[in-house]
């Protein structure tokens, strides 16, 4: 009877083992969908992106608030009118771009390797170089996250942890 409970034990030992690593990886890929869903929500925690100034200058018909469509047109094809498409979605090239990669035993890293990226995700000021006559100037880009720590993003990981490390115990 004592020999059937250690194989019992050890066979446990090797779920938790699993487990842990399953969680890990969970981790990362939950984290990867949280960052490209934000593209499609085009906010980040609950909270919208600062829209472009165009859109604040110069809006096209919306949705109204009672649903209707009216004078709304919905894209079809890809476009390159700012009024018209996704803030930080032109070619789909940064949101595709969103990786995870293991690299310890207990982490994942969730990244970009576009140069462009990280003055998205954060926010900043970029110099552009002067070009013959033309002289150099400056644009201001806005935080947009879409990659980083989220409370959402904490608690969706939370629960699918929590369901895997359950399934263990039954």
């Amino acid at each position: 009877m004592i020999y059937n409970n250690a194989k019992l034990v050890e066979n446990k030992k090797r779920q938790v083992v699993k487990a842990i690593d399953d969680c890990v990886k969970i981790m990362g890929v939950e984290a990867v969908k949280y960052s490209i869903n934000s593209f499609r929500e085009q906010g980040w925690d609950g909270k919208k992106w600062i829209p472009r100034k165009i859109d604040i200058e110069n809006p096209i018909a919306r949705p109204d608030s009672l649903g209707g469509m009216e004078g709304y047109k919905r894209r079809t094809t890809r476009t390159t009118d700012k009024r018209q498409r996704a803030i930080l979605v032109l070619s789909g090239n940064l949101k595709r771009s969103v990786f995870n990669k293991r690299i310890g035993k207990f982490t994942q890293l969730i990244s970009s390797p576009l140069k462009y990226a990280n003055i998205h995700n954060e926010g900043g000021v970029v110099t552009h170089p002067a070009k013959g006559e033309k002289p150099s100037w400056k644009i201001n880009i806005p935080r947009r996250r879409f990659i980083g720590y989220s409370r959402i993003m904490a608690n969706i990981i939370k629960n699918k942890l929590d369901k895997r490390i359950v399934n263990v115990f039954r």
